[in-house]
């Protein structure tokens, strides 16, 4: 579990900030993240969880 405090900001800062916290590899092409928002994410969550929270809706997130 990853306790998260982030708030609501472009989606490619959010993913890498996720990838900081984690220690999880995060690629993703930015043309996909441009001009998209994350929400914010707090609370305890799995790494693959919270990477999905991140990106719900964009479909630029495919769990392993």
């Amino acid at each position: 579990m990853i306790a998260l405090d982030l708030p609501a900001q472009p989606l490619d800062q959010a993913l890498n900030a996720l990838a900081a916290r984690t220690g999880l590899q995060v690629i993703f092409p930015t043309a996909l993240a441009e001009g998209r928002r994350a929400p914010a994410l707090r609370g305890n969550h799995p790494a693959p969880q919270a990477l999905g929270l991140a990106a719900a809706g964009f479909r630029i997130w495919k769990p392993g």
